[in-house]
């Protein structure tokens, strides 16, 4: 799921901090309409909103990331696992999706310069970039939880068939995908003038523009968001009813004594797996739904231009406040994962304590 909105020539469109507009509203020449805009407590909240947050989301999604790789080259050492691997790529992408939009958006938020209006080949390259980084994390989840599901129902199939390396083709597959299915706007998008001589980011015909404003959002959102949500829902379902099963199974066949410390080691076990894949499919939802809410009913009620040039200004700025909120949860879906893993995972908070408590007995 993408999260860039485009400049129309009917109404200014707000981006991060930045207003563009080809015409004028009400007889209200642009200039004046950047004065109102920029003077309304919502467009500065919206602003500061994306200074201040896409700081902290990129700093702890990048830390995050990378604490992420680090412990889990601990925990598999040289053998590489399936789950390894997936892990391991997905902190990668994410890293890469936050790296990309983190940069591209601040300098937006600072009133620099948009990286797509610059020239044809970033226009080209940026919003094929964008789109295709934001399925590439989605759907190595997706994997990485059908792979854990598909491992406990068929526990012996799936350890002896699914191997690191056929987890690394399918990241590689995902990939591939993810930049054949968006490869379109590589030839859609082209920089333009406007009559003023303002530049921007557009599209090469009326009827690309059309697939890509009224076509393209909806099948984004449905790769990338709620197809995605739906096969995670589906997975743990199947994880959490054969855990519980598991479970029973265990207390009817174990007895006291050492029986049931393992009975307690296995419930564990279970009970750490089921809470981090529900956490991480749960944090998937809550934190990018809201955006592909927010666009499916901006394309359904539009915006109505007011009669007068502040009423019309005044509900810009709430859009782009609204907009700045879901952007930002968006991306803490890219920081979020090693906190959840941390926070839910004994093997990864033992990892963690053992790698500082290396650190610090080096230290002394």
């Amino acid at each position: 799921m993408a999260h860039h909105a485009d400049n129309t020539d009917d109404i200014i469109t707000v981006t991060c901090g930045a207003v563009t507009s080809p015409s004028d509203v009400n007889n209200t020449s642009v200039p004046d309409l950047f004065l109102l805009l920029e003077s309304e407590p919502m467009f500065i909240a919206a602003s500061l909103l994306y200074k201040v947050g896409l700081v902290v989301v990129f700093v702890a999604g990048i830390v995050g990331n990378v604490m992420t790789l680090v412990i889990q080259h601990h925990i598999a050492g040289d053998s590489d696992t399936g789950l390894s691997v997936f892990i391991s790529s997905l902190a990668v992408a994410d890293s890469a999706m936050l790296a990309y939009s983190c940069a591209s958006w601040y300098l937006l938020a600072l009133n620099l310069l948009d990286p797509h209006d610059q020239r044809d080949s970033v226009c080209k390259i940026a919003y094929f970039l964008v789109y295709s980084l934001g399925l590439m994390p989605t759907w190595i989840l997706v994997a990485m939880t059908l792979q854990r599901a598909a491992s406990i129902l068929f526990p012996h199939r799936v350890k002896a068939a699914w191997t690191a390396r056929k987890a690394k083709v399918t990241v590689c597959v995902i990939v591939l995908a993810s930049l054949a299915l968006n490869s379109h706007m590589l030839y859609g998008r082209k920089l333009q003038t406007l009559p003023g001589g303002e530049q921007q980011c557009g599209y090469v015909s009326e009827e690309y523009r059309h697939v890509f404003e009224d076509v393209w959002p909806s099948v984004d959102s449905v790769l990338g968001i709620f197809l995605p949500f739906a096969l995670l829902i589906g997975a743990n379902v199947v994880l959490v009813n054969r855990v519980r099963r598991s479970v029973e199974e265990a207390k009817q066949s174990l007895a006291t004594g050492s029986s049931r410390q393992q009975l307690q080691t296995r419930e564990q076990k279970a009970s750490n797996m089921t809470v981090t894949l529900i956490c991480v499919s749960l944090a998937f939802l809550l934190l990018t739904l809201p955006l592909a809410l927010y666009y499916v009913a901006k394309r359904k009620a539009g915006i109505s231009i007011q009669p007068g040039a502040t009423e019309y200004v005044r509900e810009m700025a709430d859009n782009a406040f609204a907009e700045a909120v879901c952007n930002i949860l968006y991306l803490s879906n890219n920081a979020i994962n090693f906190y959840i893993y941390i926070l839910t995972g004994s093997r990864y908070r033992e990892a963690l304590k053992g790698m500082l408590g290396c650190r610090a007995a080096q230290c002394e």
